[in-house]
């Protein structure tokens, strides 16, 4: 079939037929379940036959980026819209010559041919903005403005360069088009208009003062494109919307700036038309992970792909060591990587970029010198940390495989727990605490959801850590933006110590280690329910609200490490962590910074958390 035939083909969708097609009514659903109480909310479906669904691509000239295109008409085979609309620009143009014009065009309708619905044209600049290219344009597609029904909505497709020589306008023929076309449609349920140039904005614009006076009055949507910028307005009772992108040339920063590769996904109700952005990286088909590939990627999934050793140090206070970095592609492809440092103030890390190629099957190696400026006291020191991003490139004029993450390497030293000569009340406040000298303003660990901390002005926590004859004491400051103390479960703020008390790393940690949890309105059942091992009789906790945060403190008897190490105890190691839960971003869950790495987690390391008692 020919696009002019297509097109005219189009045309015919008149009101009978939509009159016959809103009689068939969708198969209902059948279900027998005998029980009063049901497991669904309603059989009636949401298959409306007056409702349809229909998608919008939009520029993809002006720069074109290729395979873009071609890519947004695979995926919206995969949707499976009843049509598709478009609003212009689909070749580059700009050349006076017949023979390149009509390469363009026969490149662009080989991808248009992939589309397994109907696909209507709505020329751009690009396309009939000068006279050869308006006479090339209308060969192929007959008029370069039309209308046709469907389901009593009325589609009105113009041409925004109607003006003398082709240029920004719309000319009073399509003008008197327009006037007809809407008088003799006066009671259809929506109009939808489709054209280029949002004129609009355009006060100076030939004609569409005009049309937007036709439309005043009725429901209507007017979708145009051009700027390659989204936005969406109301104004003179009418929606307008601007759309963005579809393989046209653009900066792509994203839907904040409007700039972004997409379609739209309309769906006609009786309400009117609602209307989904999808981005074209949002939309995967079925085979988006396979067993396969879920196991070529299980080393980046398992979080080991990018690793780091520890610097450890003597003494409490440090000045320079090194870390290695290691980076292993698990694939037979190349892996592109890119590593960015970021460090506390007063420390640097060199390299501070690692940008690298690794072949596939092979590991990549880095020593990272991190100096202080002067000495920092141990209990002062953050982690530095690694911001990688890696890039499995198809080379295939596809988009690259992205992954990426964080690495934080711990800077660290045994710690000598100090002896306080009169004990501290374990009431939850710390105004009878010296200092809390350890500061956390970067986690050794996030988790679960490391995006949802969204730095040290989120969450954050100082902690001491002291002793007598009778017991460890452990006692927490945290500074939130948000605290929460009402939620349920450990959908709240609280911290959490926890204790291995084993005399060396031979014994079974899981047989060893215990929790603790406190925090304002964490009652012993809630603690009870997420403290792991087996706490020891005798332990004290007390917490209390603050006006930026809360504070907290634990008491564990010395006479369970005695038990535990077979004598006088010598260490513990130990470890904090604050759970930081913001209501206004209850959409990103739980989040717990960990002073050190869970000592379950693939970043821990034996030497973690030590404290000694001399």
């Amino acid at each position: 079939m020919s696009m002019r035939m297509f097109v005219a083909g189009a045309l015919l969708l008149t009101l009978p037929q939509v009159v016959a097609l809103a009689h068939e009514g969708g198969a209902p659903l059948e279900a027998e379940v005998a029980t009063e109480a049901k497991p669904w909310t309603s059989l009636d479906a949401n298959n409306n036959p007056d409702s349809f669904q229909f998608a919008v691509v939009t520029d993809n000239a002006g720069g074109p980026r290729a395979g873009i295109f071609a890519e947004a008409v695979a995926k919206l085979n995969l949707l499976q819209p009843e049509f598709v609309m478009s609003i212009g620009d689909f070749i580059e143009g700009y050349e006076d010559n017949r023979e390149s014009l009509n390469a363009q065009w026969d490149h662009f309708l080989s991808e248009v041919a992939g589309f397994e619905m109907p696909f209507f044209f709505v020329p751009g600049n690009h396309d009939n903005g000068r006279p050869l290219w308006a006479e090339i344009y209308n060969e192929r597609f007959g008029v370069p403005y039309y209308h046709f029904v469907y389901k009593n909505v009325l589609f009105l497709c113009l041409t925004t360069n109607d003006g003398p020589e082709n240029n920004t306008g719309i000319g009073q023929a399509q003008i008197d088009y327009a006037a007809k076309v809407l008088a003799e449609h006066p009671d259809v349920r929506w109009t939808l208009v489709f054209q280029h140039k949002p004129l609009w904005n355009d006060q100076g614009a030939q004609g569409w003062k005009e049309i937007e006076a036709l439309l005043k009055g009725r429901p209507c949507t007017v979708f145009a494109g051009h700027t390659h910028n989204y936005l969406s307005q109301e104004g003179e009772g009418i929606s307008f919307v601007t759309l963005a992108t579809t393989g046209g040339g653009s900066t792509l920063r994203g839907p904040a700036y409007g700039e972004f590769d997409g379609v739209v996904w309309v769906t006609m109700t009786d309400e009117g038309p609602r209307i989904a952005n999808l981005l074209l990286d949002g939309i995967l088909d079925r085979d988006l992970r396979t067993p396969e590939s879920a196991k070529e990627l299980a080393l980046f999934r398992a979080d080991k792909a990018v690793v780091a050793t520890p610097v450890l140090f003597e003494g409490g206070s440090f000045t320079s060591g090194v870390s290695k970095v290691t980076i292993t592609n698990p694939s037979e492809k190349p892996l592109r990587v890119k590593v960015l440092t970021e460090t506390a103030p007063g420390i640097r890390a060199e390299p501070s970029t690692i940008a690298t190629v690794i072949p596939g099957k092979t590991e990549n190696v880095t020593e990272l010198r991190i100096t202080a400026d002067a000495a920092v006291p141990l209990a002062q020191l953050q982690p530095v940390l690694l911001h990688w991003k890696g890039y499995y490139d198809s080379g295939a004029n596809t988009p690259s495989l992205v992954l990426g993450g964080e690495r934080r390497i711990l800077l660290d030293s045994p710690n000598v727990i100090p002896v306080l000569q009169t004990a501290p009340a374990v009431d939850g406040k710390v105004d009878d605490w010296a200092d809390l000298p350890f500061a956390v303003s970067q986690p050794g660990e996030v988790w679960h959801n490391v995006p949802a901390w969204k730095g040290p002005q989120d969450g954050s926590f100082r902690f001491g850590v002291a002793r007598d004859e009778e017991f460890l004491y452990i006692a927490v400051k945290a500074t939130d933006n948000e605290p929460c103390f009402d939620g349920w479960k450990y959908w709240e703020d609280f911290t959490m110590v926890t204790v291995d008390g084993r005399a060396s790393d031979s014994e079974d940690l899981k047989e060893a280690a215990f929790s603790v949890i406190a925090g304002p309105q964490i009652s012993p059942e809630q603690a009870a329910e997420f403290e792991i091992g087996q706490k020891p009789e005798g332990v004290k906790t007390a917490s209390v609200a603050v006006a930026d945060g809360f504070t907290a403190e634990v008491a564990i008897p010395l006479a369970s490490l005695n038990a535990r190490q077979g004598g006088a105890w010598k260490r513990v190691r130990l470890n904090v962590g604050v759970s930081d839960f913001d209501k206004g971003d209850a959409r990103d869950g739980v989040t717990i910074l960990y002073w050190r790495p869970q000592w379950t987690s693939g970043q821990t390391y034996p030497e973690s958390g030590v404290f000694v008692k001399e």
